[in-house]
């Protein structure tokens, strides 16, 4: 378990690119960034680098990787704003969610894995601000079959999803934020697990003004 030494790294690395290289890492609780920019980091993972949920993990503690989640801060005006986390793989060991846009404005989570997690990717509304702005491009996300499982949770406002595909979760994308862009979406029903398949839904959009562009869901009862 090499949580704390992690999350070390990422606290006394401020307006750094942590690199991870090629090789498992396993995490007990969630690794956590902040959104000041002065404090911020991004995390680059090689392509085989893996981040994976120990056998001890819990899930009360929220999502492997939380992007943002200290001292949150909303701003676009000083260098260190728009951090990303990038490449390598998200193992949630089937016990596990993945990762959280918790906090900040432009957030980039770009070709990464993210897989056998029990959610998936999860932007978060803020009382601070109502939008993210957080883009997600080239995510593939496999989850583990089971009941009330959300590959894509969108609580916030003005994000974009590019260039994606979700498997194995009862809904594939609920969108409660406006003003998200959807594009070049595969949502995949597996035929599988313990959940629902009557209650199966690809694209479940409460809110208004999100445009979808060439989004496909594929298997799904509604």
């Amino acid at each position: 378990d090499v949580s704390a030494e992690l999350q070390k790294i990422i606290d006394e690395n401020p307006q750094s690119t942590i690199y991870f290289p090629d090789g498992e890492y396993q995490i007990s609780k969630p690794l956590v960034t902040s959104s000041d920019p002065a404090k911020a980091v991004s995390l680059k993972l090689s392509t085989f680098a893996i981040i994976k949920a120990a056998s001890d993990w819990d899930d009360a503690n929220g999502y492997m990787i939380q992007l943002g989640g200290k001292d949150k801060t909303f701003t676009v005006d000083e260098v260190g704003s728009n951090y990303y986390m990038e490449g390598g793989c998200i193992d949630g060991s089937y016990k596990a969610k993945g990762v959280e846009v918790a906090g900040g404005l432009e957030t980039s989570v770009r070709y990464v894995s993210i897989k056998f997690v029990t959610q998936g990717i999860h932007i978060a509304l803020n009382d601070e601000s109502p939008s993210s702005y957080a883009d997600i491009e080239t995510v593939n996300i496999v989850g583990c079959n089971q009941p009330d499982s959300i590959g894509v949770l969108v609580d916030s406002n003005g994000n974009t999803f590019t260039n994606m595909r979700v498997a194995g979760f009862e809904v594939a994308t609920k969108a409660n934020g406006k003003n998200n862009v959807f594009r070049n979406l595969h949502m995949l029903y597996i035929y599988s697990g313990n959940y629902d398949y009557n209650n199966s839904v690809g694209f479940w959009d409460t809110s208004e003004g999100n445009p979808y562009d060439i989004c496909y869901p594929d298997n799904f009862a509604i």
